[in-house]
């Protein structure tokens, strides 16, 4: 697979993923935001941040090393609104 083809296919997956979670946040509104009382809730509240973080550092990651081969002088780091180690 070719890296435009990779580029397009974490596109979709994030596209898809963007779309279900702007379904439960609709979903949630129009429910008045109550949110049940079950055990697992405050455990899976804890695993969504984590897993947003490893997504979003992945991504950046694959776009780094894009970057980097149309770019090798440049030292960019894969965190948002960072694009070069020393700061500029």
């Amino acid at each position: 697979m070719d890296f435009a083809a990779k580029l397009r296919d974490v596109e979709q997956q994030i596209s898809r993923v963007t779309g279900v979670v702007q379904l439960h946040v609709r979903l949630a509104a129009a429910s008045r935001g109550s949110v049940e009382q079950e055990s697992a809730v405050p455990e899976l509240v804890e695993s969504v941040e984590p897993a947003r973080r490893e997504l979003n550092a992945a991504a950046e990651e694959l776009l780094a090393l894009y970057r980097r081969s149309v770019d090798p002088e440049e030292e960019y780091v894969g965190t948002v609104g960072s694009r070069y180690r020393d700061g500029r």
